[in-house]
């Protein structure tokens, strides 16, 4: 009779234990993943927009301002293309001192100068959610305000930088799935938001 008894208590644990585990790995897991995505990206920006920096990089490394397409040029001339580990992808000096990069660093650095001249700019990820538990970043870039609206700018690494052309990645390998399995963030100081539409045309 006692071990009757037990064998309820058994099954309600082991399936507190089943539904446990569904909730961190689909639940929590995705849930921390978003967040380390968000705030890693949104700690860069905060960075890039301090006064400290927009001063020092002005200072250090401008005689005269520059325009959007002049800034473009810079970063190609400060940067050649190697891959580096994406979380040293912080501090633009720290860029500048590697002289090296990806895509991210190219990102960054042109959204750092624009800020340093006082333009509006913002970086733009676009990330691979297919295992929600990891997601990877497929291509970074910027954006910038011009005629009050956020246009598209892509500095390299490449032979020409890209303007106002947020089509242009539908061509690639990922391309295709964008507005499914990869989602494109646009991020300033202190704030975010889903420009995936906007990188997709209307089927």
């Amino acid at each position: 009779m006692r071990a009757e008894n037990k064998d309820p208590i058994v099954l309600a644990v082991a399936l507190a234990l089943v539904a446990g585990s569904w909730l961190y790995y689909e639940i929590y897991l995705p849930g921390q993943e978003y967040s380390v995505f968000v705030g890693h990206q949104l700690a860069i920006m905060e960075d890039l927009n301090s006064t400290s920096a927009r001063t020092r990089l002005r200072e250090e490394y401008f005689d005269r301002p520059m325009n959007f397409t002049e800034l473009c040029k810079w970063v190609g001339e400060k940067l050649t293309w190697e891959r580096i580990r994406w979380w040293e992808r912080m501090d633009a000096f720290k860029i500048l001192e590697r002289g090296k990069g990806t895509c991210g660093e190219f990102g960054v650095l042109y959204v750092a100068a624009c800020l340093a001249h006082g333009c509006e700019a913002r970086l733009v990820v676009a990330t691979n959610i297919t295992d929600p538990r990891n997601w990877v970043d497929m291509h970074v870039w910027a954006e910038v305000r011009l005629d009050d609206r956020w246009v598209h700018v892509d500095p390299g690494p490449s032979a020409e930088p890209q303007w106002d052309n947020q089509y242009m990645y539908e061509s690639w390998s990922w391309g295709k799935e964008i507005g499914r399995s990869v989602l494109i963030y646009a991020f300033e100081d202190g704030r975010y938001e889903d420009v995936t539409s906007k990188y997709k045309r209307d089927p």
